[in-house]
């Protein structure tokens, strides 16, 4: 099962429609499923609406200190930005639907309902394949820099590269997506067809889907880092301000890849669960308990995107350094306007002139320019 679909969907999806609807109604007790049966997971819905907040203002910060200071400029740093916008487009676009799934369960049964279907399926795809492609596209970029002193100067071309193959990812999940409306007023969210354990093709086009966004770039990020711990090892004392930049930003990029790992695999160990475990072992498993787990997994997707930029910022001085000179310049850049005199003569000392080293300049922080 693809990221995009919400897990619940799936698990619904596998049982008999009848089957399933007793199923719900006997657990609970009651016909007012959205209310007996929400209740454990309503949590998600606080938790969520601070974490996307959070990756809002912390994502935005990164791109804009990447936008602002010219040697940031680099390859590798625009692809860290790409990342920043994955993570964006999760908040914006992701999180408004989750929320209104949470709090009500049921999808609308109407266009609206199925805008919002696509519309949160897509953006998981999309975000989680801009993610993987730029964590790889940013690796395999610093290995060649450090084993063959290769600086590529075509950021446009990886970074559409990265942005056709996350849109091919996704095309598929935003032709499949819609609501799919049950008896007792039941409505739920499809972003692949119903019952994908019998859908070859459906079935396949999901388990290529893990493989192509998250078991073959991990292993590639993997191989890159082992060719860049080597030449590392291997760095000769009169290159030592040179490496130390280059594993500085190295570092950086690992624990985002580490982070993505950790954070991504939950979800797709479920996935994958419930796409190839026989029907006594699933079916051994309670609704609540699966539930449960499904959401664990959702919220530590959005810890990720949180994680990101904090990341960044924690571990590299070169982006650390620029947004605290721009918070301390927004501190002091207007001072308080002294009494009105009547003349404007001293309009132009209202205001206090923003300190020269707001923003670091090329020459500083050079050797951190990998």
């Amino acid at each position: 099962m693809e990221e995009g679909m919400d897990e619940s969907s799936y698990f619904i999806s596998s049982f008999d429609l009848e089957d399933y609807e007793d199923y719900i109604y006997n657990a609970t007790s009651s016909d007012d499923y959205s209310h007996s049966i929400h209740v454990p997971w309503r949590w998600n819905f606080t938790v969520t609406l601070i974490m996307a907040v959070f990756g809002i203002v912390a994502n935005s910060a990164l791109l804009m200190v990447i936008a602002l200071n010219r040697h940031l400029r680099t390859v590798s740093n625009i692809l860290v930005g790409n990342l920043a916008v994955a993570d964006l487009i999760m908040f914006i676009f992701a999180v408004p639907s989750d929320i209104l799934h949470w709090h009500v369960f049921n999808w609308p049964d109407n266009d609206l309902g199925d805008f919002l279907c696509k519309l949160t399926g897509g953006s998981y795809s999309l975000a989680q394949a801009l993610c993987v492609a730029s964590l790889t596209a940013v690796s395999i970029e610093r290995y060649c820099t450090l084993r063959w002193k290769i600086h590529t100067k075509r950021t446009a071309v990886i970074l559409f590269l990265v942005w056709v193959f996350a849109v091919v990812c996704t095309v598929p999940l935003l032709v499949w997506a819609k609501v799919v409306k049950y008896s007792r007023s039941f409505s739920i969210c499809h972003v692949v067809p119903v019952h994908t354990r019998d859908n070859p093709t459906a079935k396949g086009f999901l388990t290529t889907g893990f493989v192509l966004k998250y078991l073959i770039p991990l292993l590639v990020i993997t191989c890159c880092y082992c060719g860049m711990a080597a030449v590392l090892v291997r760095g000769t004392p009169s290159s030592t301000a040179a490496v130390r930049a280059m594993r500085r930003l190295a570092i950086v990029v690992l624990v985002l890849n580490i982070a993505f790992a950790i954070c991504w695999l939950p979800g797709h160990a479920i996935n994958l669960y419930f796409l190839y475990t026989s029907w006594d072992q699933i079916l051994a498993i309670s609704f609540e308990t699966y539930m449960t787990l499904s959401e664990v997994a959702h919220v530590l997707v959005y810890v990720n995107s949180c994680l990101n930029p904090v990341v960044v910022f924690a571990i590299s001085a070169t982006h650390r350094e620029p947004l605290m000179r721009f918070a301390r310049s927004c501190l002091f850049c207007v001072r308080q306007a002294p009494p009105s005199t009547g003349t404007d003569q001293n309009a132009g000392d209202r205001y206090a002139r923003i300190p020269d080293d707001v923003f670091v300049t090329e020459t500083e922080c050079a050797e951190e320019k990998a």
